[in-house]
């Protein structure tokens, strides 16, 4: 107890390593908690990611299916207008021979 007044720097000492190692304590319980909360977040990331993985192939699914969709009613559309064409020379040629008869 008497030491402090005989070597006041030692005093000094002891409370600065004292307070040091309580703040060392604290600082040790913030990094975990921040590790945690790291872990945690990592964690819902890692979902999230799964998540939108998941959504990004089902749509190109879809997206490819309507891509399919599409292509299937352009080659019908083709087919109608061909068919159209075909129909309409008959029709001219009836027409022709309709004109000749009479």
């Amino acid at each position: 107890m008497l030491s402090f007044l005989i070597f006041p720097q030692d005093y000094t000492c002891k409370k600065k390593i004292a307070y040091l190692k309580k703040d060392l304590k604290e600082k040790e319980k913030r990094i975990k908690k921040l590790e945690e909360k790291y872990t945690y977040l990592e964690k819902i990331l890692e979902k999230e990611l799964e998540t939108a993985y998941m959504k990004i192939k089902y749509l190109e699914k879809k997206v490819l299916e309507k891509e399919k969709l599409i292509k299937e009613k352009e080659n019908k559309i083709k087919e109608l207008k061909l068919l159209l064409k075909k129909a309409s020379f008959a029709i001219e040629r009836l027409l022709k021979k309709i004109k000749s008869n009479f």
